[in-house]
């Protein structure tokens, strides 16, 4: 199965989107903030990235840029699902 890598700083969501996955049969890596992500992604390469855009310190959208912008990382083929949670 793909590796995953889930981008959350929720820790209720991030546990139940990787323990999920993982039923799946899915490898999942969760990193809480931006900055851990990117660093996983350098050293790992990632099939599917489920990236929340309210990250804590650098947003789920300057990430994106950065990985865009790090050829260790936009050399990979992958998939990013963003997704979000506002409350009201």
């Amino acid at each position: 199965m793909g590796r995953i890598l889930v981008a959350e700083d929720d820790p209720q969501v991030g546990h139940v989107l990787a323990e999920r996955l993982k039923e799946d049969g899915h490898a999942v890596k969760l990193a809480a903030d931006a900055e851990t992500a990117l660093e996983y992604m350098k050293k790992r390469a990632v099939d599917l990235i489920l990236l929340d855009l309210r990250l804590p310190g650098k947003s789920g959208l300057d990430m994106f840029n950065e990985m865009r912008d790090t050829p260790a990382i936009a050399r990979q083929n992958m998939v990013v699902v963003v997704l979000t949670n506002v409350d009201d």
